[in-house]
């Protein structure tokens, strides 16, 4: 996958983050697919990223595991995805790509 096109979803992702904690199915699933293709197609250190990205994701669309007691707004929570998000950003290259040097 060429870097405009994972940025691209990277923005995607950003967009349905976006909608707010909460539980939304829909949100979640999309964005577990937008993961999946983008998981595909990455070299190691993406891919790991993106798996933390899965982990988060799911804790955010969820009814109330976004909560921390510390944090009733879950700013934390979507902090780290969006920092996760921006070091896909930085460090992508296809698992066909020869790594960034």
């Amino acid at each position: 996958m060429k870097e405009a096109e994972a940025l691209r979803r990277c923005e995607m992702l950003r967009n349905l983050i976006n909608r707010g904690p909460g539980n939304d199915p829909d949100a979640l699933s999309e964005a577990l697919g937008i993961l999946r293709t983008l998981r595909a197609n990455a070299a190691d250190y993406p891919r790991r990223r993106l798996s933390e990205i899965s982990e988060e994701l799911r804790r955010w669309f969820s009814a109330r595991r976004w909560r921390e007691h510390s944090d009733p707004a879950g700013l934390r929570v979507r902090d780290r995805l969006m920092a996760n998000i921006t070091m896909v950003e930085k460090t992508w290259s296809s698992a066909s790509e020869p790594a960034r040097s």
